[in-house]
């Protein structure tokens, strides 16, 4: 955005496409792509617009949160004129000065604000308005660099977002939290919110990539909590960014005591990947090696002989884990 400095808050900024298009051939050049955002906003309001005429409301409402851009880059510069008439000729001369510049950086998945900065230059003025832009948009560009972007992509955490539709009571979502605790992968988990008519909201800490995210929320949650409630109540529904969304449907005859009762009691989750070692440390009974084997059973069937504790002992282990 370009402001008149001598005006300052009396009028609006103009947005500068020159040195936008200079800031985005500098990014393409890291061999990362560029977003539209207004358009990008524009397609997603268009797309649930219409699964909305359609009765598509699940649809509609993925659609409205599908976040396309990993960091937004924002710029501002104040320019001011300066005019002179040279003696010799009587002509007036114009100048453009930079007055100051300010830039940022937020990260889309977080909303955090990972860079800014602030420059007043000095003694730098140009012949016209043009001249000028263009210099602010490489000076803008000059702040950021590939192992910039490199870093906060790649860093060792990140943080996902896990909505979860239909839980009917708090007591099951806190539940489900603990399902999450003994994943490898997983550093943190946080249960922001629950809605009974709408989405519960868990962030998790987890280190790994955005795909392995998905990976380990369908094989290593979704997929055992159904294993142990003997029914599909949990549904991996969709995958949008840092975003997973999962829908929980009660079954007819599975009362909602009942399923807390099973999460409870059945061995956790995490036992998914575990491996055949750990397994034959922790299984100790027949009841419980039953139990495990509906949660993994290719790993059971290589020979273990118990369960990692059978009857109320499991269900305090499971309560406390």
């Amino acid at each position: 955005m370009i402001r008149d400095a001598d005006r300052g808050s009396e009028v609006e900024p103009i947005r500068s496409t020159v040195a936008e298009n200079i800031l985005k051939g500098r990014i393409k050049g890291f061999g990362y792509r560029v977003w539209s955002e207004e358009t990008s906003d524009k397609l997603k309001a268009e797309f649930a617009e219409r699964s909305l005429k359609a009765n598509q409301g699940e649809v509609a409402i993925s659609a409205a949160q599908t976040k396309a851009v990993d960091f937004t880059i924002l710029g501002e510069a104040k320019f001011k004129t300066l005019s002179a008439k040279l003696a010799a000729s009587g002509i007036n001369v114009k100048k453009y000065v930079l007055t100051s510049w300010s830039v940022k950086c937020v990260d889309g998945n977080t909303g955090e604000e990972i860079y800014f900065n602030n420059k007043i230059p000095k003694k730098q003025s140009w012949p016209d308005e043009d001249a000028a832009i263009e210099d602010v948009g490489q000076m803008i560009g000059s702040e950021f660099s590939k192992e910039f972007f490199d870093q906060h992509l790649l860093q060792l955490t990140q943080v996902y977002q896990m909505q979860v539709v239909g839980l009917p009571s708090y007591d099951m979502g806190e539940m489900l939290k603990k399902e999450f605790i003994g994943l490898r992968p997983v550093i943190n988990v946080d249960f922001r919110s629950f809605d009974e008519s709408g989405f519960s909201l868990y962030e998790v800490e987890f280190s790994g990539k955005r795909s392995n995210f998905s990976k380990l929320i369908n094989d290593t949650v979704v997929k055992p909590l159904n294993s142990k409630l003997g029914n599909n109540c949990f549904k991996f529904s969709s995958a949008h960014g840092n975003v997973v969304k999962i829908n929980y449907q009660a079954v007819a005859g599975l009362s909602q005591n009942t399923v807390i009762a099973k999460m409870e009691e059945m061995p956790p989750a995490s036992l998914v990947d575990a491996t055949p070692l750990r397994l034959q440390d922790l299984i100790k009974t027949p009841e419980t090696l039953h139990r495990v084997e509906q949660v993994n059973p290719q790993l059971t069937s290589a020979g273990s002989k118990g369960s990692v504790l059978g009857g109320e002992d499991a269900k305090n282990i499971t309560k406390s884990f």
